[in-house]
């Protein structure tokens, strides 16, 4: 039969995955040889208090032994004690527009050249983008003053609460605009 892992079987500054945690209801638990754990692997009694019954995952420790700030619960379901750094860039699609369109799901920010005329964006239904869905619309040939930029709602839909079209007025001008997911888009930043 195999023996479990221990904490003084390894260097202490790894982080291994033991079993069942006896006296609650983890199913496992992750934690370094740390301050936290007495270097040995020991859970001292106040480690476990107030992480919930719905736990199914316990990390404690440090990184590069920076801080020791309190237990953050996450969702129900994870626990993290300790720093976490995460490292990750966001790309959202673009799209460069120089005549009158619907704007379709996958548009982010709009890059409008209204150098030749208006141009008129039709967003979409609020229903059916959903809450939280973003657009930014921007001048780019910097000609809004004289040719606007038209941000057009679908149907009975809303922007601040108005059933009427918006306009980027202002030569380089951005809005930006966000969801409910109902019948309405607000304006959370502009240059109109």
């Amino acid at each position: 039969m195999a023996k479990d892992f221990r904490a003084t079987q390894i260097e202490t500054t790894k982080i291994i995955l033991s079993g069942g945690i006896g006296g609650s209801t983890l199913g496992g638990i992750v934690y370094s040889g740390s301050v936290a754990t007495d270097r040995e692997g020991g859970i001292p009694s106040t480690m476990l208090d107030n992480v919930g019954s719905d736990v199914e995952l316990f990390i404690s420790g440090t990184i590069d032994g920076r801080g020791n700030g309190g237990i953050v619960l996450v969702g129900g379901d994870l626990v993290v004690s300790g720093g976490m750094i995460t490292q990750a860039s966001v790309y959202r699609n673009t799209n460069t527009k120089s005549a009158n369109f619907n704007v379709i799901p996958s548009d982010h920010f709009l890059f409008v050249d209204s150098s030749s005329g208006h141009v008129t964006a039709s967003l979409q239904a609020a229903s059916q983008v959903g809450p939280g869905r973003e657009l930014i619309f921007k001048d780019i040939a910097g000609f809004a003053d004289v040719n606007n930029v038209v941000l057009r709602p679908s149907g009975l839909d809303n922007i601040e609460g108005v059933n009427n079209d918006l306009t980027i007025k202002v030569s380089s001008g951005s809005i930006m605009l966000a969801c409910d997911g109902v019948s309405n888009y607000y304006v959370v930043g502009e240059r109109s």
